[in-house]
């Protein structure tokens, strides 16, 4: 008898990575009703809906909240360093692009600097780190004593009024997370002094 050919593995679509969800164990309380609390992420278009789950499990981890109103304060906390990270996204986007902007611009003025795809192709490569692109402008840097800070400082300079209006934006962030960090403290200290008056009531009955 010959023998039996090996069956080839089946081919099976790759699953999804779905969104992880914070565990029982993260989430110290998890009474009825909690759930619809985490049930929404405030997303904008682009941002991943896993990378703020994977943000809420460390937060809800750091805290360990005791009971609802806690795990009101890890959402609200959460949230906020979610929203400095969107505003510190959006300065260094700006900032990115238009630098791209002012490179095309200085390549413009230099003769020979133009390629088969065009500038404002080898451009977009150079920004996103494509080996032949930034050999090629690298020598043109060389050549006319420019460099990367060159580019980003002309940047910063075209959007100062924008970064300057997104800074303030992150401290308004930060601020508003410290005060309800603040308002965290605060709240488990004063549960502390009440479990001290109710141990002192207790033992007075001794």
């Amino acid at each position: 008898m010959s023998p039996t050919p090996a069956s080839r593995p089946s081919k099976t679509a790759p699953r999804s990575r779905k969104p992880c969800r914070p565990r029982d164990e993260d989430v110290q309380v998890h009474p009825d009703g909690l759930g619809s609390l985490f049930a929404t992420r405030p997303l904008v278009w682009g941002e991943s809906a896993q990378d703020y789950d994977t943000l809420l499990i460390k937060v809800t981890a750091a805290i360990k909240p005791t009971d609802v109103i806690e795990a009101m304060w890890v959402r609200d906390i959460t949230d906020l360093m979610w929203e400095g990270e969107r505003l510190r996204r959006l300065k260094n986007g700006l900032l990115r692009r238009r630098a791209q902007e002012e490179l095309e611009d200085v390549l413009e003025g230099i003769e020979g600097a133009n390629v088969i795809d065009g500038i404002p192709s080898i451009a977009a490569c150079y920004s996103k780190g494509h080996k032949p692109a930034v050999t090629h402008i690298k020598g043109i840097f060389a050549e006319h004593d420019l460099d990367d800070n060159e580019m980003t400082a002309r940047a910063f300079a075209f959007h100062f009024a924008s970064v300057e209006r997104i800074e303030r934006m992150i401290a308004g962030v930060n601020t508003r997370r410290d005060r309800v960090i603040g308002e965290l403290d605060r709240y488990r200290e004063g549960g502390k002094r009440r479990s001290r008056m109710i141990t002192d009531d207790v033992t007075d009955i001794d």
